[in-house]
């Protein structure tokens, strides 16, 4: 036995067993709606190799920095809260893990399997194409339809 040998991380082990047709049904069915999103291989790869404990802890880092903008935002400006995430959706992309039961709509929020390639496309983008972005953006009821828009069109 090779002590040097590393079992195959989950997400290795999941699309093997997409190709094959051997998913169990639930995550069959969540596969199917993050491939209709766009997710690709190397997404999963990228989301589902990560620990659990990684995953939460991205999910939570999520969390504080709404929590932390939303509190920012009521003592500065002095706006009601629905204004305040009214807003935030306009400019933040929101994501959530799938399950089998969701209704996805273009409003809805994307899969935590895309995130990294969401992040690296506007860590990439300049001040001038970020600008672009913003105005292109607002013709879309928030910004995760902007996404979508973009991911359709093989942008991201």
């Amino acid at each position: 036995m090779n002590i040097f040998h590393k079992p195959p991380l989950r997400g290795h082990i999941l699309l093997q067993r997409e190709k094959s047709g051997k998913l169990k049904m639930e995550l069959f069915i969540v596969f199917k709606m993050l491939r209709a999103e766009g997710v690709t291989d190397s997404d999963i790869l990228s989301w589902w190799n990560l620990s659990k404990k990684e995953q939460l802890e991205i999910i939570q880092q999520d969390i504080r920095l709404i929590k932390s903008f939303t509190k920012t935002f009521i003592k500065k400006v002095n706006h009601r809260l629905d204004e305040i995430y009214s807003f935030m959706e306009k400019v933040f992309p929101q994501f959530i893990r799938y399950t089998s039961k969701m209704d996805i709509s273009a409003t809805s929020p994307l899969p935590y399997e895309l995130k990294k390639r969401v992040r690296e496309y506007f860590e990439l983008r300049s001040i001038e194409e970020l600008n672009i972005i913003k105005a292109d953006s607002e013709n879309f009821p928030n910004m995760n339809a902007y996404i979508r828009h973009l991911i359709k069109n093989k942008r991201i």
